[in-house]
């Protein structure tokens, strides 16, 4: 899986994943999720949230996230 970052401006980061799959992850920070465009599943704390373009999302800095995308998708 690679991410590209696509724009750094004022502190957000546009993503595009070429992969289907991230593998599982925490981080130490808030993290606000907006789907561009694509569609798949989020898996934050072991429950399923589908996700396709305008879905957002909002993760604290415990939660434990995964992500399986059923088309290449960008996110900001």
């Amino acid at each position: 899986m690679r991410v590209f970052p696509l724009s750094d401006k004022n502190n957000m980061l546009v993503s595009l994943l070429d992969s289907n799959e991230l593998a599982l992850r925490e981080h130490d920070f808030f993290e606000l999720i907006y789907v561009l465009d694509g569609a798949g599943v989020w898996v934050i704390n072991d429950k399923l949230y589908t996700y396709q373009k305008g879905s957002m999302f909002l993760l604290t800095k415990e939660d434990m996230c995964q992500f399986d995308g059923k088309q290449v998708s960008s996110f900001l």
